[in-house]
């Protein structure tokens, strides 16, 4: 199986930064502990410091989809409404070229 990487988009709601900056934190660092979960980083953009993407890296499908399941997952997706502005969004991609 092939590794799996998922880039999800995030825009913090006005006021909302230090919680949302510490609650991703919390997910980057439980995630790591979970079998199959190769890195995770969450980045913010340098001209909106409003705006964040994660980039994770996992060791096949099942192991994403393992991680989905986690309930402090479900519990940061269920708070979305509350720490964003817009919608999120996730992509899933499999690497075809690595250099």
């Amino acid at each position: 199986m092939s590794q799996i990487v998922v880039v999800g988009t995030f825009h913090l709601a006005e006021g909302q930064e230090e919680a949302g900056i510490a609650a991703f934190q919390d997910l980057a660092l439980r995630s790591l502990e979970e079998d199959g979960c190769l890195s995770y980083v969450i980045h913010r953009d340098t001209q909106d410091p409003r705006a964040l993407t994660g980039i994770e890296h996992w060791a096949s499908h099942p192991s994403l989809d393992a991680h989905m399941q986690q309930p402090y997952v479900a519990e940061l997706i269920g708070r979305a409404d509350d720490l964003l502005d817009e919608p999120f969004s996730l992509k899933v991609l499999a690497p075809i070229v690595a250099v």
